[in-house]
């Protein structure tokens, strides 16, 4: 696989030959690499962009109903936040200059997210919400990578369920009742340049053949439409060409499901 490798010229006509031949095929596959990784990368900027321009609906409407009831209610201190939350959190949507950034810029983003369902559901979610670790605050990575995750439901049930608090919807509509006050938390763990969030919470009603359908997808060469989680997975293994970054799930030691988000610091970063 190292491509870059270069036979020296020989003396004889036929090692000489033999090796012009193999320098120009390694060039050529390198190219042609080269080209496919960045059509790839092409293609994958495309689809986010698209999936930047579809704001979910039903989250607009029930922040802007929230919002109303807010200025109803006279309750300005609460109105006035809720008006800069969703200023913040639409102009980071809808922002296509940059489609990699600061580990630390995608999380606040995440935050706001949560802020914003928290004045909705806060009585009935218990978020633990560490802080990006000092040493990753300014890791490059994919914009809408933790954003996405929570926002999107999953199939199987997940989008037929009432919307649930906090900011890990996709991770809270495995099961959990009506009336459950749900523990969510996100923490941080790293080993050497690798960071892993995760993204966890206290459901019960989680079965071990949903985890398996989800690492499965993910593994999978085929990315099922409109599926954001394995679509995240597929641009993380894209943009860090190791095996290594994307998502993989297991269950919580709080009970629900555990959705482990792995990142890398490049060399000389």
């Amino acid at each position: 696989g190292r491509l870059q490798t270069r036979l020296e010229p020989s003396y004889t006509d036929e090692f000489d030959r033999l090796s012009r031949h193999f320098n120009r095929m390694t060039a050529q596959l390198a190219g042609l690499i080269e080209k496919d990784y960045k059509q790839t990368i092409l293609l994958q900027d495309a689809k986010m962009k698209h999936l930047q321009a579809q704001i979910n609906p039903h989250f607009l409407y029930n922040s802007f109903y929230l919002l109303s009831h807010l200025v109803k209610m006279e309750d300005q201190e609460a109105a006035e936040k809720l008006s800069r939350y969703l200023g913040d959190y639409f102009r980071y949507i809808t922002d296509q200059s940059r489609n990699v950034l600061p580990l630390q810029e995608e999380y606040d983003h995440a935050v706001i997210y949560l802020s914003i369902q928290l004045m909705r559901f806060g009585h009935r979610v218990c978020a633990e919400i560490e802080p990006v670790p000092k040493a990753f605050v300014s890791l490059a990575v994919p914009r809408l990578i933790l954003q996405p995750l929570v926002e999107h439901q999953l199939p199987d049930g997940g989008h037929r369920l009432p919307v649930r608090a906090g900011i890990y919807q996709n991770v809270l509509e495995h099961g959990i009742e009506a009336d459950d006050q749900v523990r969510v938390k996100l923490s941080f763990h790293w080993e050497g340049s690798y960071l892993r969030i995760w993204v966890e919470d206290s459901g019960s009603a989680l079965a071990d053949q949903t985890i398996s359908r989800l690492n499965a997808q993910c593994e999978s060469e085929e990315t099922p439409a409109g599926h954001a989680l394995s679509n995240i997975h597929r641009r993380l293994s894209i943009h860090y060409g190791d095996p290594v970054c994307g998502l993989s799930f297991s269950r919580s030691p709080l009970g629900g499901l555990r959705v482990c988000l792995t990142v890398k610091q490049r060399e000389g970063a």
